[in-house]
């Protein structure tokens, strides 16, 4: 963190990890750490009570900004808010594909519905198929279900 960058500006470095992972780290970094530089922490394992969340929101170089993944309500009501807008109606089974498949990161659950608004169009409607062949499939495969699927085929 003390290297000045070779061409001058500001110097950006970013960590990503388990919080407690990382805290004796950016203690040590905090204590020298070079005016022209900034340190971009992404932590995992954190909560707004978290020694890393408090060290950095008590010094004076330093800030936190929580950032949780989406749950199934959230992911419902960003859907129920996007298909609103272009009044699009959404099948029941539908709508629980979405909160099952989605949520991990906000840009991405955002853009997926994006996709949908466009593949059903103003006033459209879309149904668990369509979703689902949108999404491709995502979950993962268990055994008894490969097993199932084997028998069948044969």
């Amino acid at each position: 963190m003390d290297a000045l960058p070779a061409f001058g500006g500001i110097r950006l470095v970013m960590v990503t990890g388990a919080g407690t992972e990382m805290l004796s780290a950016v203690k040590n970094c905090l204590t020298g750490l070079n005016p022209d530089a900034r340190l971009i922490i992404r932590a995992t394992d954190v909560n707004t009570r978290h020694a890393l969340v408090t060290l950095c929101d008590k010094d004076t170089q330093c800030a936190s900004m929580g950032c949780y993944p989406d749950n199934e309500r959230s992911i419902s009501d960003l859907a129920r808010a996007v298909f609103a807008a272009d009044n699009i109606t959404v099948e029941p089974d539908g709508l629980s594909i979405l909160t099952e498949r989605l949520g991990a990161d906000r840009q991405a659950s955002r853009s997926e519905l994006e996709k949908l608004t466009l593949l059903a169009g103003p006033n459209g409607s879309l149904s668990r198929g369509d979703i689902e062949e949108t999404l491709g499939i995502m979950q993962p495969l268990c055994w008894t279900s490969y097993l199932s699927r084997c028998s069948q085929e044969m």
